[in-house]
């Protein structure tokens, strides 16, 4: 009886990381940002994004705590890593540096963090 309740228990756990795989290993992710995620600190004149391989297709934009676009002009780099300029004299506050590209496989990737001008 318990090997059955066993090999059911083990058909289950197969069954559901098929059903879900997890992240593809085709996508690209964050490996660096300038500033740091959850960071407090000066206004930066630029936002930096460094991907762990090469990425297609980047955007990334800036909004600040009065919901306007704070970034200025387009994203600049290739392959890994990408800059935008802010514009000048920023207000403090929360601010949320907004990324996308197309991984590998061709999905597409978005995500964010944050920084806080003190």
């Amino acid at each position: 009886m318990r090997a059955t309740r066993y090999l059911a228990i083990g058909a289950a756990l197969t069954a559901a990381a098929l059903l879900h795989p997890g992240i593809a290993s085709a996508h690209d992710w964050v490996v660096s940002t300038t500033p740091a995620e959850n960071s407090t600190g000066p206004a930066p004149t630029q936002v930096s994004i460094t991907y762990n391989e090469a990425v297609t297709n980047a955007e990334a934009w800036v909004t600040g705590p009065d919901n306007a676009v704070w970034s200025s002009g387009a994203l600049t780099g290739s392959g890994a890593t990408y800059t935008i300029a802010m514009r000048p004299s920023p207000p403090p506050g929360q601010y949320t540096v907004h990324w996308h590209n197309t991984a590998a496989d061709g999905d597409d990737i978005h995500s964010s963090w944050l920084f806080t001008v003190g």
